[in-house]
């Protein structure tokens, strides 16, 4: 369920010599950190803040630049991907092939792969979803910031007046799309970092839940609740099921949580932990060391920063 561009590697291209090309617009983001003056090489994800639903997936070898695409990637998506693809190859000096087609110079590329090719293409593989949920409760679709879980939930949603294939791909997209950026749309939401650890279970997901902040509620295994030196880990869906949690459903496994009182939240603690009496101090939202034995995969190994820079 992916669409890939190829591009012969003749050359060695760096970031900076790819965004600066004439082809390629100059708000083109990529998913980490990346030197201008670096080498592209392995796996890259591009994207386009507000546009981007997948975003453009680069993987290069030894041998070639395979630009990529998936299924309800938005029409700025598979532009994007044409333009990389044209910038590559100039830079490269090399013919493109795009799947499914003949091996192409960079001015039949241009002609052929425009802004009519990219609305049309955002509805390959969109209907193949539903068929996908046969065989299992949701669908992980990776996004160009964070992933979406396609299910039942969201296809209720997006179903209530039958669309057609053309509205459904949209309704898809838009929804993936509004995922990915939704800190930018819901005020004062702060997105904690999901964490690897180390459990006598095996490894799994955490994320912390600190008082008096909305939260997105990303897919974990567990959850981290932090009382003075304390630290309490909850399994997910036990913790969504209390009672007093305002929940605002975003798909199949992700939330937005309004804030929690600070009293509500040592409540909250006391619930799971059964303690006798609730604790009376909450640590305050902030980059400090949380003394645990919990051990993680996190970068840097500074698993407590687990708000989003």
């Amino acid at each position: 369920m992916s669409y890939h561009i190829i591009v012969n590697k003749n050359q060695n291209v760096t970031y900076g010599q790819l965004l600066k090309n004439r082809f390629v617009r100059d708000d083109v983001c990529i998913s980490r950190k990346v030197e201008a003056a670096a080498i592209v090489v392995g796996y890259s994800k591009f994207y386009l803040h507000n546009e981007s639903s997948r975003g453009v997936a680069l993987t290069v070898n030894d041998e070639v630049y395979d630009v990529e695409l998936n299924i309800c990637a938005s029409a700025a998506d598979y532009m994007l991907a044409a333009k990389l693809a044209l910038a590559i190859a100039e830079i490269n000096n090399a013919t493109i092939s795009p799947e499914f087609d003949d091996e192409l110079s960079l001015d039949e590329f241009e002609a052929r792969y425009d802004a009519r090719w990219a609305h049309s293409s955002r509805l390959n593989g969109a209907d193949s979803l539903k068929f996908l949920l046969q065989e299992s409760d949701e669908v992980k679709l990776p996004g160009c910031v964070r992933p979406f879980y396609f299910g039942n939930y969201v296809l209720d949603k997006i179903s209530q007046d039958q669309p057609n294939e053309e509205q459904f791909a949209d309704r898809v997209i838009d929804e993936i799309k509004n995922i990915q950026f939704i800190e930018h749309t819901v005020e004062g939401l702060e997105v904690p970092t999901l964490i690897d650890g180390s459990f006598p279970e095996g490894v799994q997901t955490v994320q912390v839940i600190l008082p008096e902040y909305r939260l997105l509620l990303q897919k974990s295994d567990w959850v981290i609740l932090k009382v003075g030196s304390e630290i309490l880990k909850v399994d997910r869906e036990q913790f969504m099921r209390h009672p007093s949690l305002e929940l605002t459903r975003l798909d199949e496994s992700q939330y937005v949580l309004q804030p929690i009182e600070m009293k509500l939240y040592l409540e909250i603690v006391k619930h799971f932990s059964l303690l006798e009496s609730p604790p009376d101090e909450v640590m305050p939202v902030g980059q400090k060391l949380i003394e645990t034995n919990v051990q993680t995969t996190a970068a840097n190994g500074k698993w407590w920063q687990f708000w989003k820079q």
